[in-house]
């Protein structure tokens, strides 16, 4: 606009001094509708500056709220990866732990079933072992039977062993399984009852043939002492 100005005082200058009235007046006249025009101008200027610090305002406040809102949104998302993170670590954690656990159950499991098959072996061999037992005591308990059997029957050849032996003495005679002592000494019952027992025996009466003692005394009636 200053510019416009000073060209027009440069086109005053070559003009006749005739024309210069007008030419000032017209100037004049033009400059007013210039400085009128620069008024509006800068009136809109202004209103437009205005309007424009008012859009640089709102641009600077929506700036920072959207700033405000990335941040908010970057801190949430790093909240969230962080909470991932760790849910993923536990997640391992646990899984982690749940594969040990199923092994040493499964390892538990083997253990324990090799244990019932142990206990079956062992409950086995305890019933053959009392089988075995039994046994053993059924023929511990026979063989004592037999052998008191053997001790009765030992004792009772031991006995006729003794009688035979005493048979075989002067004056014994051995007859039905019993050894006796005939005497021809002729004794009342109190002394020849001493007498048996100072032999050991017993002093009885025997009223009978004895064919089968001696020859010599059959056919022959004979009260005789006995031990």
């Amino acid at each position: 606009m200053s510019q416009i100005v000073s060209d027009d005082l440069i086109c005053l200058e070559e003009l006749d001094r005739g024309d210069k009235v007008e030419m000032v007046v017209n100037l004049y006249g033009r400059a007013d509708l210039v400085r009128s025009q620069d008024r509006g101008t800068e009136d809109k200027n202004t209103k437009g500056i205005s309007q424009t610090q008012k859009v640089t305002e709102s641009c600077t406040i929506g700036s920072r709220f959207y700033r405000l809102m990335a941040a908010c949104l970057g801190l949430l998302c790093v909240l969230l990866l962080t909470a991932i993170t760790l849910l993923w670590i536990k997640t391992y954690w646990l899984q982690n732990s749940y594969t040990n656990l199923t092994l040493e159950k499964d390892r538990l499991q083997t253990n324990y079933t090799n244990m019932i098959i142990e206990r079956d072996q062992l409950q086995t061999n305890f019933t053959n072992l009392t089988i075995d037992r039994d046994q053993l005591y059924s023929s511990y308990t026979n063989l004592t039977l037999e052998k008191d059997r053997l001790t009765t029957e030992g004792d009772k050849l031991q006995r006729k062993l003794s009688e035979i032996e005493k048979a075989n003495q002067k004056g014994w005679l051995y007859f039905n399984s019993s050894i006796y002592y005939i005497t021809t000494e002729k004794k009342n019952w109190r002394e020849s009852k001493e007498d048996c027992r100072k032999r050991g025996a017993n002093l009885v009466i025997i009223n009978s043939r004895m064919e089968q003692v001696r020859e010599r005394e059959r056919e022959r009636e004979m009260v005789a002492f006995i031990s």
